[in-house]
C-alpha cells in the first residue's frame, strides 16, 4: 500500500507547485516512484530469502505451551522450494495529474511450490497426531488491475474519490499428496485447488473486487493521512 500512498503524497505536492509546464514531468516522477516502490518490494522479498524459498531439511516447533509440552505442534520439512514471488511485472503504469487518475496493472507470471515432503505433529497429553504433505503446486498469472481516481485540496488533502480493483488468477495447477490422521484428502484437496476454487474466484468476482476496494482504499487512505511530514518535505 505504500506504494500508492506515496504516489498521491506527491500528486499532491505537484498540484499545489502550479505551472502546467511541470505537469508531464510531475506525473513520470510520480510514475518513476511507484516503479520504485514495486521494485524495493521484490528486492525486500528476496532479501528475506523468501524468493527463492528453499529449505532443504529443517525442524520448526510451530507451537508449544509455556513450562509444559501437555500441547506441541511441530514439522519436519524436506526438499521445499518455492519460487516466483518476487517477480512483479508493470503490465502498465498511467498517472495524469489533470484527469486525477492512476491506472496500473501489475501481476506474478508464476508461482511455483514443490515439497519432498512435510511431517507435521500435534501432540495433546499423551496423544500424537500426524500429517504428511508432498507434491507440487503452481499459480499462473495473478493480475491486478487498480484505477483510481482522487480529489485534491489544499486544505482537506488527498482523498480517494473512487477505486476500481480487477483481481484475477489465470490457472491453479495442485498435484500434491496429503494425508491426515491416515486419511488420504489428495483428492479432494486437488479438486477443490484446481477446479472449485478459480471457479468460485470467479464467480464471486464481482464482491471480491468490491471487497478489495474497500479494503486497499481504506488503507491507502490512513497511510496518506500519516504522512504530513512526507508531504511538507515534497511542498517545501
Amino acid at each position: 500500500m505504500k506504494i500508492f500512498a506515496f504516489a498521491f503524497v506527491t500528486l499532491l505536492a505537484g498540484v499545489v507547485a502550479g505551472p502546467k509546464d511541470v505537469t508531464r514531468t510531475n506525473e513520470r516522477f510520480v510514475d518513476g516512484i511507484i516503479v520504485g516502490r514495486i521494485e524495493d518490494l521484490s528486492n525486500n522479498i528476496r532479501e528475506r530469502g523468501l524468493d527463492p524459498l528453499q529449505v532443504e531439511e529443517n525442524t520448526y516447533e510451530l507451537y508449544r505451551l509455556p513450562v509444559t509440552d501437555l500441547f506441541l505442534v511441530d514439522a519436519a520439512v524436506v526438499d521445499v522450494l518455492v519460487e516466483g514471488l518476487s517477480n512483479i511485472v508493470i503490465n502498465r503504469i498511467n498517472f495524469s495529474i489533470l484527469r486525477q487518475r492512476l491506472q496500473l496493472d501489475i501481476s506474478l507470471p508464476l508461482i511455483t511450490a514443490n515439497a519432498g515432503s512435510t511431517n507435521a505433529r500435534v501432540k495433546l497429553f499423551d496423544s500424537e497426531f500426524h500429517g504428511q504433505l508432498s507434491g507440487s503446486a503452481r499459480v499462473e498469472e495473478i493480475r491486478i488491475l487498480v484505477d483510481a481516481r482522487i480529489s485534491i485540496g489544499i486544505i482537506s488533502g488527498v482523498s480517494i474519490n473512487n477505486l476500481d480493483i480487477n483481481f484475477s488468477v489465470k490457472k491453479i495447477k495442485s498435484d500434491v499428496n496429503i494425508v491426515l490422521l491416515d486419511h488420504d484428502l489428495s483428492e479432494t484437496i486437488n479438486k477443490f485447488l484446481n477446479e472449485t476454487l478459480p471457479n468460485n474466484l470467479e464467480k464471486y468476482r464481482d464482491d471480491i473486487n468490491m471487497l478489495l476496494g474497500v479494503v486497499i482504499k481504506d488503507v491507502i487512505e490512513r497511510r496518506i493521512n500519516n504522512n504530513d511530514s512526507e508531504l511538507e518535505r515534497f511542498m517545501y
